[in-house]
């Protein structure tokens, strides 16, 4: 009895894992066209914007000096990073007009994986508590082929890694935009906004390997304990 609990749970573990969705192969995505663009906004005073590649893409806007803070805006993304970050002073009456940093990314490519493997770590941190402050991290893919979007999807604080579905052959537009925003009127508030992410084309495992592993597992288990009920017997 004990053999027959202990291959049981041996064979639960194996099915665990095999059945998992495993990846077999990731590629690096092969962008037709790629399109980064870093945008800082102090008040609609001081406005800065950069786009690339090359890079770093980065934008960095300055004004409105008063009680010893600035209102300022600054942004920059490369192909594994963004950041977007602001303040906004609230004491001179012409800076009644919002902080706007922005990063963000467009591209196209053609598929040639039938998935879209996308991961992220995006954090915030806040001086201030006001709702006027707010940060938006955003992805939309969209199958340009069918005109289908895959997802539109508004991501939390955290991490996390994303497969999306895609048909070979078709042509895939990727948006991403990490978009700060502080309001003045909010009295001085900083936000500053940080994400890492990676994109890659990947290929699941074949369900004939994690069929044979199964099968075989449960027919050497089936076979040991048939040899060993028959010792049992005769012993």
């Amino acid at each position: 009895m004990k053999l027959f609990r202990f291959f049981a749970i041996g064979l639960l573990l194996v099915l665990t894992i095999s059945l998992r969705p495993v990846i077999a192969d990731a590629d690096s995505v092969s962008w037709t066209s790629e399109y980064y663009r870093a945008y800082a906004n102090s008040a609609d005073i001081s406005i800065d914007e950069d786009t690339g590649p090359p890079f770093p893409v980065e934008a960095f806007s300055r004004c409105c000096t008063s009680g010893g803070h600035d209102s300022w805006a600054e942004a920059d993304i490369t192909t594994s990073a963004m950041h977007a970050a602001g303040s906004a002073i609230t004491s001179l009456s012409y800076t009644n007009l919002p902080t706007n940093a922005i990063a963000e990314f467009d591209g196209y490519y053609t598929a040639d994986n039938p998935y879209f493997l996308f991961s992220y770590s995006y954090s915030t941190f806040l001086i201030g508590s006001e709702p006027e402050i707010n940060s938006v991290f955003s992805l939309e893919v969209i199958d340009m082929t069918t005109s289908s979007p895959l997802l539109s999807q508004i991501f939390q604080d955290g991490s996390a890694v994303i497969s999306i579905p895609t048909v070979v052959g078709h042509d895939i537009n990727v948006h991403m935009v990490l978009d700060v925003n502080v309001d003045p009127y909010a009295n001085y508030m900083q936000l500053y906004s940080d994400v890492d992410y990676s994109m890659s084309t990947v290929v699941p495992e074949p369900i004939s390997s994690i069929l044979f592993v199964t099968g075989g597992t449960l027919l050497a288990g089936t076979a040991f304990l048939q040899k060993k009920e028959i010792y049992l017997t005769t012993k």
